[in-house]
């Protein structure tokens, strides 16, 4: 799920970047830091969308560099257990399917694929009993988050397409 959230992060700034423009590297030096990332507790953050309050800054007199607070408003996606989302498939294989929504890299093991898709090892996909629904690389699928666990940088997710509304788009 997308959220709108103001934060709070530091920011090194070394000293060549003293002087006109500052704020325009702080901002550069914060979203080099933050866009793209992933913690634990926000999950990944996809925009830094607005800096609201510079703080200012503390010298460190061993290094030269300047530590800033910055306050910021930023769109985060942070998955949570049963959410419902649209995926692409990456990788098929005999134990399942790797799928990513966004950031987010999802397993579906064979327990979470219906008992109706068979396994093609030539083609490397599944299908359905009648052959109307396929699952490859780069098909589009519809999952269900069973779980997950959160590392420092990372979410480790396992899905299904069991239930109702889920599976490979048509």
């Amino acid at each position: 799920m997308f959220f709108w959230l103001n934060r709070f992060d530091k920011v090194d700034v070394p000293p060549i970047c003293f002087g006109k423009g500052i704020q325009e590297k702080i901002q550069d030096k914060l979203k080099e830091k933050v866009e793209g990332k992933c913690t634990g507790r926000y999950g990944y953050t996809i925009l830094v969308a607005k800096v609201v309050k510079v703080h200012p800054g503390r010298l460190d007199v061993v290094t030269g560099h300047a530590h800033f607070g910055v306050e910021y408003q930023a769109i985060v996606f942070k998955p949570y257990k049963n959410e419902v989302l649209p995926t692409e498939v990456s990788l098929v294989t005999e134990q399942g399917f790797w799928c990513q929504a966004g950031p987010l890299e999802i397993f579906v093991g064979i327990d979470g694929i219906p008992k109706d898709y068979i396994f093609n090892p030539t083609d490397k996909l599944y299908s359905s009993e009648d052959e109307d629904k396929l699952i490859c690389k780069g098909s589009r699928c519809r999952i269900r988050i069973l779980g997950m666990t959160v590392d420092a940088d990372k979410f480790k997710v396992v899905g299904t397409m069991k239930g109702p509304y889920l599976g490979p788009d048509s």
